[in-house]
């Protein structure tokens, strides 16, 4: 059975790597309920960095843009998964990304996951990005975009 979870675990890896660039982007014009707010892209990597086996630091980038009508913003806010093959199980962290800027440029943060199950290790790993940004436009209705990435393959270095 432990066996069978590595050869299934090292497969899903393997594919992801072969299926996605070593930076992913996500790009929306929409997606929420309602009136849509702007747009968000996201750009993860190329690649993360490795701290005492128990953090990883990804670079990723928000490119969020209110629409052109946006009195305000009221908020943006993102939220980030990773897991890697670790030994017989899967190492795995997530964490939250607060009020990055919507102004139309690239700004990139470093998320950082905390190892939860299993110590991180450098190689290859996979992650995921959903971001929201939400606002109010000119006639006073609340709009919100979200956007979420597919899992990305990203190496994890020292």
């Amino acid at each position: 059975m432990r066996s069978r979870l590595r050869i299934t675990a090292t497969c899903l890896i393997v594919l992801a790597a072969l299926a996605a660039p070593a930076a992913a982007a996500a790009d929306t014009t929409g997606g929420g309920s309602g009136s849509d707010f702007g747009t968000i892209a996201i750009t993860i990597g190329p690649a993360a960095t490795l701290k005492a086996r128990l953090i990883v630091a990804v670079p990723i980038t928000f490119t969020c843009t209110p629409p052109v009508d946006a009195i305000s913003i009221d908020g943006t806010w993102a939220s980030v998964d990773l897991v890697q093959a670790s030994g017989r199980s899967v190492a795995s962290g997530s964490t939250s990304v607060v009020a990055f800027p919507c102004d139309g440029a690239p700004h990139t943060v470093s998320a950082a996951l905390v190892a939860t199950n299993a110590p991180f290790h450098g190689g290859t790993a996979l992650v995921a990005v959903g971001a929201t940004v939400c606002g109010q436009l000119a006639d006073f209705n609340t709009a919100c975009t979200g956007v979420t990435t597919p899992w990305t393959a990203i190496k994890i270095g020292r």
